[in-house]
């Protein structure tokens, strides 16, 4: 999964980057720095994702996307097709939004699934912190 953040890191980060001639490019590159800072934490630090202040943060974030995604859902027709997207920015703009929302919830669900916890399973079939082992000579 580590494959999957780093490659949403990179090309979020790309996006962010190539904002910096657009009138409005603060706007854009928080709105696709945002997505990369949490595929890179998912991808360098993953266990980080699981406390309750990271996952709140992060369940705010999703729901702040997906509303933004829903006001800037493009309205012009056939908004799917290349030869519209390539020509018509909001296309393009609310394109972007989804990408952003869907890297977002991506991470979103592993924060939620537990994957990448540092825990192993004991006996009882319960979970522990990883304790480090006796010796035996």
């Amino acid at each position: 999964m580590r494959y999957v953040t780093a490659t949403f890191f990179l090309v979020m980060l790309l996006f962010a980057v190539l904002q910096y001639n657009d009138p409005d490019g603060p706007f854009w590159m928080l709105a696709y720095g945002i997505p990369a800072a949490w595929a890179g934490l998912a991808t360098v630090a993953p266990d980080r994702l699981h406390g309750t202040v990271m996952r709140s943060l992060l369940a705010g974030s999703l729901i702040t996307f997906i509303a933004a995604t829903f006001v800037f859902w493009p309205t012009t027709a056939g908004w799917w097709h290349t030869d519209v997207w390539w020509n018509d920015e909001p296309a393009r703009e609310g394109m972007g939004l989804m990408l952003s929302t869907l890297m977002i919830a991506v991470v979103a669900m592993i924060a939620f699934s537990g994957r990448g916890r540092v825990r192993n399973r004991t006996a009882a079939g319960s979970l522990s912190r990883s304790a480090p082992r006796e010796r035996r000579i």
